[in-house]
């Protein structure tokens, strides 16, 4: 099963992408946000480009655990999302991380506006792995669950 990965924003969404086992997720592209039909248009294309069977879209949550406005936007695009699409949609829990993806990039002495260009798809990313680490069996040394 190949799961997408979605950091939505209201200028760009970061998209992941992870492999067929849920073991290895990569960052894979930033889709432009600002015209909703092209964003879904862009979704659906990486969706079946890329055979993408669910999509898990991060929820930013206040950090006790509250909604907040940005919350109540993400549920509308994870509404229009599943109501367009024909793969299924679920929002997983995103608090931190973007702090996490700024960290991971500060790490790879990346320079600000590199940072920028790729803090939204790593986000993506974290959110896709923290997903898959919570709901997936994990595999052991000898690749069984």
């Amino acid at each position: 099963m190949i799961f997408l990965g979605l950091d939505f924003g209201e200028v760009r969404i970061g998209v992941a992408k992870s492999d067929p086992m849920g073991i290895i997720v990569q960052p894979l592209a930033v889709i432009e946000a600002k015209d909703q039909a092209k964003a879904l248009d862009g979704i659906r294309r990486l969706v079946e480009e890329e055979h993408i069977d669910k999509i898990i879209v991060g929820l930013p949550k206040k950090l006790n655990g509250t909604f907040s406005q940005t919350t109540q936007r993400v549920l509308e695009w994870v509404s229009y999302l599943q109501k367009n699409l024909a793969v299924p949609v679920e929002t997983w829990d995103e608090r931190l991380s973007s702090k996490e993806a700024e960290r991971v990039l500060l790490e790879g002495d990346l320079s600000r506006r590199k940072r920028k260009q790729h803090i939204d798809k790593i986000s993506a990313q974290i959110i896709l792995k923290s997903y898959l680490d919570a709901n997936l069996p994990q595999q052991g040394a000898d690749g069984d669950a």
